[in-house]
């Protein structure tokens, strides 16, 4: 009797440990199914992004004041941040621009692609102003941002135009 309960003890955490294993495949391939059908908006959102950010790297004149000026105060407002407290600006930073993007995506999306071409114009002129006090090999430092940062924000951006057209 005392072989049956253990057995049966055994199967049931098995088994939980499967619907846990089916609940992560599950969830995977959900968010993988989501992408695929907003792929447009994400290529929309995505070309955007690269042609405004080519446009800042290649043509830094445009509101030149202004961006420096607030390139200025946020490098103000992050002066004396150890590496914990910059990551988690960098975090709270990409979290509220992605949430304000998906939210004010009710207006008919056009805050979200202002959000879309004023980031990537930022993105291109601090490149060209990186590049041309150093060189070309200091833009392998966006390659991590590249990785994680910019995809969720131009998804969470792209949603937003979504969400403005339906």
């Amino acid at each position: 009797m005392k072989k049956i309960r253990k057995n049966n003890f055994m199967k049931e955490n098995y088994s939980g440990k499967v619907k846990a294993n089916n609940l992560i495949k599950e969830n995977y391939s959900g968010c993988w199914k989501f992408i695929k059908q907003n792929k447009n908006y994400i290529w929309f959102s995505a070309l955007i992004f690269l042609f405004f950010a080519l446009v800042g790297f290649v043509f830094p004149i445009f509101f030149k004041e202004q961006v420096i000026s607030m390139l200025k105060q946020l490098i103000e407002k992050v002066q004396g941040y150890n590496a914990y407290e910059l990551i988690l600006f960098i975090i709270f930073n990409n979290f509220t621009t992605s949430a304000f993007s998906l939210i004010s995506g009710m207006f008919f999306g056009i805050l979200p692609l202002i959000t879309l071409i004023f980031n990537g114009y930022i993105l291109g002129f601090v490149a060209h102003s990186a590049v041309s006090e150093t060189s070309f090999l200091v833009l392998w430092k966006l390659f991590p941002h590249g990785i994680f940062e910019l995809p969720a924000v131009i998804i969470s951006i792209s949603l937003g135009l979504k969400l403005g057209v339906s």
